[in-house]
């Protein structure tokens, strides 16, 4: 069973408790922090270890947690729980796909879209809100959430991307529409 596969019931078990009790964007902010110490060398080499069982895993798995101050406020003790699970069940490794996954269950389930806003130019908070108003409306969702980020490749205009939507209205892609309009009539 590939890491994905393994992961899916974690995540799905996750959001539906997380959803259940209204902490779904909590849970996603504890799942990315544990994603990020479970991805280190060391952590990795101590879970890996043959000599350590599941009690001295768990001891230092709750060491870390509480080092990074993930879990300690509102869900942290159902969250501290399924890490637990996680431990036991051997999928510790696999918490940045549990995370990526929980992540994606998420904005299906709350209409949420993450976009990101290429720009040759720095946009204005203004600008990129109405940008995203606007992508509110037309993708029918709930809440837009934007990332700007420049490239002066583009020449001017933007390119909105939103999951497999792409909206290019740069002054690149303009150029390349006219130049294969004009090579058509050849």
């Amino acid at each position: 069973m590939d890491a994905s596969a393994a992961a899916r019931p974690y995540a799905q078990a996750a959001y539906q408790h997380a959803a259940g009790a209204g902490t779904a964007g909590q849970w996603e902010e504890m799942l990315s922090a544990l994603a990020a110490i479970s991805a280190t060398g060391p952590f990795r080499q101590l879970i890996a270890d043959p000599r350590l069982g599941e009690h001295e895993c768990g001891q230092a798995l709750e060491a870390m947690l509480t080092a990074s101050q993930i879990g300690e406020q509102g869900a942290g003790r159902d969250f501290r729980s399924f890490c637990r699970q996680l431990l036991a069940g051997g999928r510790l490794a696999a918490a940045g796909q549990i995370a990526a996954q929980f992540g994606e269950i998420r904005r299906l389930a709350e209409k949420i879209v993450d976009v990101k806003i290429y720009s040759a130019f720095a946009l204005s908070e203004q600008q990129v809100g109405r940008i995203g108003e606007a992508l509110k409306k037309r993708l029918a969702c709930r809440e837009v959430r934007t990332e700007l980020v420049i490239d002066e490749s583009l020449g001017g205009g933007v390119r909105i991307v939103a999951g497999d939507d792409v909206i290019d209205a740069t002054v690149t892609a303009e150029l390349d529409r006219l130049r294969s309009h004009v090579l058509s009539f050849d």
